[in-house]
């Protein structure tokens, strides 16, 4: 599991200039990813994608992607298999200034439903109400480190 804070830390603190580094601290993904399942996407035997989900309200926690692999479809996969692992339509939030993830959300269409400001930081809440296709990429669900 350190390896998927690492990432989570790294790819947090690059894309997410409006909020300081201190947003993204490997001990608050370790704290969350305990009591939320996890699924890890993995290439060339290193972690290239994470994503926490909150199984009793479907809530997609973190969704984090290195660089790298961007754009390979690792995200849709990642929520592909989240999706296909709990019984209630995924919801999450994304940050408004984050207009990258939010065109991702719109391209797999995922809906709007409200939102709200945290810290400052205007957010969108979105459902994923039809299944998403993970375009043939095989992810794992991983076990949070005793």
């Amino acid at each position: 599991m350190p390896e998927c804070a690492a990432l989570y830390v790294s790819v947090g603190r690059s894309a997410f200039s409006w909020r300081g580094p201190q947003s993204f601290c490997a001990e608050d993904f370790l704290a969350f990813a305990a009591e939320e399942d996890v699924f890890v996407a993995e290439a060339a035997g290193e972690i290239v994608g994470v994503l926490t989900l909150y199984q009793p309200e479907s809530f997609v926690h973190a969704l984090y992607v290195s660089h790298a692999a961007q754009g390979q479809g690792i995200g849709r996969a990642l929520l592909a298999l989240a999706a296909s692992s709990t019984c209630g339509n995924l919801t999450l939030k994304c940050d408004l200034a984050n207009r990258r993830a939010l065109q991702f959300y719109d391209r797999l269409g995922l809906e709007r439903m409200g939102g709200g400001e945290s810290d400052g930081v205007a957010w969108v809440k979105l459902i994923a109400r039809r299944p998403i296709d993970a375009d043939g990429i095989a992810i794992r669900a991983a076990s949070p480190a005793p």
